[in-house]
C-alpha cells in the first residue's frame, strides 16, 4: 500500500475480509500511507504473522496518533527486518526482539521510545547489523536514574543517527560499543563534537562518516 492510497473505507473492509486468512502465508509488508487509510490497513495486522520476515509500515501524516500500536498480535517469530515511520508500538514487545535491522524514524514527543526501551531493543536484538533512527523521538527524561552495562552489539555495522536529542548521542558514545560499525551517518554530531568518541572505544573502525 503506497503514499496516496485512500480507499472508500466499506470497499476496504470488504478487502480486509478476503486477505485476513492470507495473513499467515505473509513474508513481507510494506505499507505507506496517510492517518486514515492507515487505520484501515492495520486491521490487517492484528492476527499472527508467522513467516513475516520484513516489515515497513510508514504514515505520511501521524497528526492524532496517541496511542501504541499491538501488531499481529505480538506473534512475528521470523521478523528481522523493521521499518516504523509515525506509527508507534509497544517498545519493549516481542515485535522488536531478534531484528537484524531496525527503522525508527518521525515520532512525535512521547510516542517514540524512552531511553529504557531504546536499551531493550537494543538488548533484544544482539545480532543487529543495521540501526537508522532519524527523529526517532528517544526520550531520555530517566536516563540520570540509569546506571546501564555497556551493551556490546558485534554484528552492528551500518549506523544512522540524525535528527536526535543532543544527550542521545551522548549516551550511545557511552553505552554501545560496536567494533564493527564500518558506516555512519549523521546530521548533528559534529556540531555536539562527538566524532571522536565514537571513533574510539564504542566504534574503533568507523570508515565512512557522513
Amino acid at each position: 500500500m503506497e503514499e496516496g492510497f485512500n480507499p472508500d473505507v466499506e470497499k476496504m473492509q470488504h478487502v480486509m475480509k478476503l486477505l485476513r486468512p492470507e495473513v499467515c502465508l505473509w513474508e513481507s509488508l510494506k505499507i505507506h500511507v496517510e492517518r486514515i487509510p492507515l487505520d484501515l490497513a492495520l486491521e490487517l495486522c492484528d492476527v499472527a504473522a508467522p513467516l513475516l520476515h520484513t516489515l515497513s509500515i510508514r504514515c505520511s501524516n501521524s497528526d492524532g496518533i496517541e496511542d501504541q500500536f499491538v501488531l499481529f498480535d505480538d506473534q512475528t517469530p521470523a521478523l528481522q527486518n523493521q521499518c516504523l515511520v509515525g506509527v508507534p508500538v509497544i517498545w519493549t514487545g516481542p515485535l522488536l526482539h531478534n531484528l537484524t535491522s531496525i527503522c525508527l524514524a518521525d515520532f512525535e514527543d512521547g510516542l517514540g521510545p524512552s531511553v529504557e526501551d531504546f536499551i531493550s531493543i537494543l538488548t533484544a536484538s544482539s545480532r543487529l547489523e543495521r540501526l537508522a533512527l532519524d527523529n526517532a523521538g528517544i526520550s531520555m527524561r530517566s536516563a540520570g536514574d540509569l546506571n546501564p552495562e555497556v551493551l556490546q552489539m558485534p554484528h552492528l555495522q551500518h549506523v544512522q543517527m540524525t535528527h536526535l536529542d543532543r544527550d542521545v548521542y551522548v549516551w550511545f558514545a557511552l553505552y554501545i560499543k560496536a567494533e564493527h560499525v564500518h558506516k555512519y551517518i549523521g546530521s548533528e554530531l559534529e556540531t555536539v563534537g562527538e566524532v571522536d568518541i565514537l571513533k574510539g572505544c564504542p566504534i574503533p573502525n568507523l570508515k565512512t562518516l557522513s
